[in-house]
């Protein structure tokens, strides 16, 4: 199995693990039929700004569209498709800031797809994990027309972004408005998110404005606020896909919302790895995912390729 970096939580029954020869050559069966690209191949645009809900008034809110990125030249088997989140404090942000993602992600064979979700109130972060909920759908129903696989589909979010993907990866009822469940995600990469219990994190903020921001989001009900926490929803005799979670430097809380997380997840027997990256930022994490000799990005990709070969040995 790839290491994930020096730092690994301790894992129970739920940690993934490619176990015996006849796992390996699942994962060699997987890695040849990936489509080669090279590192610098071109990529383009295959969709943009594609509205994912019928719904008029959430989309000209903003909600639910995406951009869907593919290599210059089709063909090959279908792609698993990779739908990033963008983070921004739930009021900010923008789909088209995806740096050097687009360009890593397909040359290791993967379509790339980028998600907006509304940012302005009275948007809630369960509207806006709506969002998100929709665009995993849309992407399930329209990823083979442009040469994916709608059954191999994993969120990455980065910082707010993180917090959406992860409830869409825990809170059945998001998915579930779809006819779709968490564990038929293909697997879920946070990066630096500080949100995944809420009513805990606003008690612990210290600074104005990060009190400000929270309260901003999630309102001051405190029921509200656990219902928008991705922890809330993690109970055993549930099943969710695995999780990949980093969190960088010092940041202390980061650190403690990571690994609560991660821990809930192994207690209802899911999968979950914590990643420590101590020589990244909150900016610099996501910002260089996708470059060259980047260390998280390594990580990132062996986790698709575990995942994958894993749901193909049990028959997925």
């Amino acid at each position: 199995m790839s290491d994930f970096g020096n730092h690994r939580s301790k894992d129970r029954s739920g940690q993934l693990a490619l176990r015996g020869r006849a796992a390996a050559l699942v994962l060699a069966a997987l890695a040849m039929a990936l489509p080669a690209v090279a590192a610098d191949a071109p990529v383009r645009v295959l969709a943009r700004d594609v509205a994912c809900t019928a719904d008029a008034a959430e989309t000209a809110a903003g909600g639910a569209r995406l951009d869907l990125y593919g290599p210059a030249a089709p063909g090959g088997p279908p792609r698993p498709v990779v739908l990033f989140v963008h983070g921004g404090g739930w009021r900010n942000g923008d789909k088209a800031h995806v740096w050097a993602k687009p360009a890593a992600f397909v040359a290791h064979g993967c379509l790339f797809a980028s998600a907006g979700y509304r940012l302005a109130a009275p948007a809630t972060p369960r509207d806006q994990g709506a969002d998100v909920a929709a665009a995993v759908a849309w992407l399930r129903d329209h990823a083979r027309e442009h040469g994916g696989d709608g059954n191999s589909i994993f969120l990455v979010g980065h910082s707010a972004g993180a917090h959406l993907a992860a409830l869409v990866g825990t809170d059945e009822r998001l998915l579930g408005h779809h006819g779709l469940a968490p564990a038929d995600l293909g697997g879920v990469v946070l990066l630096d998110g500080a949100g995944y219990d809420m009513p805990r994190q606003m008690a612990a903020a210290r600074l104005p404005r990060m009190k400000e921001l929270y309260r901003d989001a999630f309102g001051d009900d405190p029921e509200a606020q656990r219902d928008a926490s991705p922890i809330t929803h993690v109970a055993p005799g549930k099943r969710y896909p695995p999780f990949l979670i980093f969190h960088v430097g010092q940041r202390l809380d980061s650190r403690q919302q990571s690994e609560a997380l991660a821990e809930r997840l192994r207690t209802a027997g899911g999968a979950a790895t914590t990643v420590h990256e101590p020589d990244k930022n909150h900016l610099t994490l996501n910002r260089e995912l996708g470059t060259a000799g980047d260390g998280p990005t390594a990580k990132v990709l062996a986790f698709l390729d575990e995942c994958r070969a894993s749901r193909a040995a049990a028959g997925h």
